[in-house]
């Protein structure tokens, strides 16, 4: 029978990895469990960083004693932390595509071409609209959700990523 018959039923290989948009560089993804690791250091700073805002603000007191802050305050330490956090690590994220926590578990963000996006893109397209999302009641939280959970896709990307064009590699 003709194998070039345009009615037959389409045919795969099963059996092939999927192919990325970045196979065959000369980079390799970087673990699930580093950016996991990587990700709590960078929480835990950004955590530390937060409570160090909120403490002038007298906004830690008044959480301990369940008297929730108002939406002004919230913006003010929000915008503030974003701020802190990124002065912290702007140099890294300018210099290797890192945060602190990237940085200790040898690992960088970059584009998928294998070389930094600069800091502004990593800043600007990569954390910032998450942020801005997570923001939002219920919208956020299923977003976050969704932006973590991409990591078990066979590009090992989060939803982030898609959005600035970034992965994530081990480091040189």
């Amino acid at each position: 029978m003709n194998d070039n018959n345009p009615y037959s039923t389409p045919k795969s290989d099963v059996t092939k990895e999927p192919e990325s948009s970045h196979s065959g560089e000369d980079f390799e993804l970087a673990g699930r469990g580093q950016r996991l690791a990587a990700a709590i250091i960078d929480g835990i700073i950004s955590t530390l960083i937060t409570i160090g805002v909120m403490m002038p603000f007298g906004m830690l007191e008044q959480l301990i004693n369940g008297v929730e802050p108002g939406i002004p305050e919230l913006l003010i330490v929000v915008v503030l932390s974003f701020s802190l956090f990124f002065v912290l690590n702007g140099y890294l994220l300018h210099i290797n595509g890192q945060t602190i926590g990237k940085k200790l578990l040898s690992i960088r963000i970059s584009n998928l071409e294998g070389h930094n996006p600069g800091a502004a893109k990593i800043i600007f397209a990569r954390y910032l609209p998450i942020q801005v999302i997570a923001q939002i009641p219920f919208i956020g939280g299923l977003v976050g959700l969704v932006n973590v959970l991409m990591i078990f896709g066979s590009e090992r990307r989060c939803l982030h990523d898609y959005i600035a064009g970034t992965i994530v590699v081990n480091a040189a």
